[in-house]
């Protein structure tokens, strides 16, 4: 059968990065590995980070694989198992995902006898988890409850006192789930193939009554430009989401055509990241999500 790791964590908790350190870990292994991501809006822009030759990479944009998408997603596994055979698939579903209704969907007789659920790994953003509580952090708790290992990102920004209370209050969550707790430039390749080594956990704990309930009420925008960017256009547009002006924004993310170098930029909570994109793009590609969002207006400004 083929194994199926699930690398879950809220929105812009890191998930494309540590799918990137994957990659990079799989590089000497002789296992046939396909990558399968789901983007909450109508253009895909973690599949341009992740693009390598060496990996079959499928993006399902438009919604979420658990809600609006569940037929796509089963057909997509179903031509990877038929067409590819690989030995692994490697899936980063949207921030917004509930593993019940992947497992409901895992269940079916097309699929039952061809994927086994290898891992559940949920990626905490420890600055995030530090700063919020309900109702924000409603799907994190959920996505946290039923994985099988839990990855912290971004503590080397946090103090030594905030990880060890991060990790207090992961463990009163799921006192079954390993936690790793190291930066990401700690861990060598065997350390992270570790990490995907599989632990036999009860997946089952949401029940469908309470996956019910986990219904998102986020708003977003997409947004595919010819635009030529440089770096103080970008930082201007990301200083006016923090200033509320586009809506409240909780994430935004994008690949952009730009001068003298591409750019992709990361934005979460009020900050963001702005660096070099090697790669070339023929049109530039953003998304906002969050609550109320000016589409107008970032129109007008894009």
């Amino acid at each position: 059968m083929i194994k199926l790791d699930i690398i879950s964590g809220f929105l812009g908790a890191g998930k494309t990065t540590f799918i990137k350190r994957l990659l990079q870990a799989f590089e000497k292994e002789e296992e046939k590995v396909v990558i399968v991501i789901n983007e909450f809006g109508d253009v895909g822009i973690d599949g341009d980070l992740v693009q390598q030759e060496d990996y079959e990479l499928y993006e399902i944009t438009k919604g979420c694989l658990c809600c609006s998408l569940k037929e796509d997603f089963a057909s997509t596994l179903l031509k990877i198992a038929e067409d590819i055979v690989p030995d692994r698939v490697v899936l980063e579903p949207s921030g917004i995902f509930v593993i019940q209704e992947a497992i409901e969907l895992l269940a079916q007789e097309r699929l039952a006898d061809k994927y086994k659920i290898n891992n559940l790994i949920t990626i905490v953003d420890s600055i995030y988890f530090t700063k919020h509580d309900h109702p924000i952090s409603l799907f994190l708790e959920k996505q946290i409850l039923s994985a099988s290992k839990l990855v912290l990102s971004k503590v080397q920004y946090i103090k030594e006192e905030e990880k060890k209370k991060v990790i207090h209050q992961l463990k009163q969550i799921n006192p079954k789930a390993q936690v790793y707790k190291e930066p990401w430039h700690h861990y060598s390749n065997e350390d992270i193939l570790e990490i995907l080594g599989h632990i036999q956990c009860d997946y089952g704990r949401l029940n469908k009554k309470e996956a019910s309930k986990l219904k998102h009420h986020y708003d977003h925008y997409s947004i595919k430009t010819d635009r030529v960017f440089d770096r103080a256009s970008v930082m201007q547009l990301m200083e006016e989401v923090i200033e509320g002006r586009y809506g409240k924004v909780i994430r935004s993310k994008g690949v952009l055509l730009g001068r003298p170098d591409n750019i992709v930029f990361q934005y979460i909570d009020g900050t963001y990241d702005i660096e070099i994109f090697e790669n070339d793009i023929e049109k530039g590609k953003m998304i906002f999500i969050g609550e109320s969002i000016e589409k107008e207006a970032l129109m007008n400004k894009i």
